[in-house]
């Protein structure tokens, strides 16, 4: 049961919005965990907004290429 409480909360905070870059598996997965520690929707929600600006200012960049 924790790990589906756990999953479930990795899901609602994270929502799929981490910029990945080139990061490695491990240093994604610690960020998400940090994150979920943390348990805090209004600074979880500043990381998505910047990483979603991230994410998009990357695709532009590689579209120019």
């Amino acid at each position: 049961m924790c790990k589906w409480i756990e999953r479930t909360w990795a899901l609602i905070l994270c929502h799929d919005s981490v910029f990945v870059d080139g990061r490695d598996r491990p240093t994604i997965l610690k960020d998400m965990r940090a994150r979920i520690d943390r348990n805090n929707a209004g600074i979880e929600r500043a990381e998505a907004i910047k990483a979603m600006c991230q994410i998009a200012a990357d695709r532009a960049r590689k579209l120019e290429a």
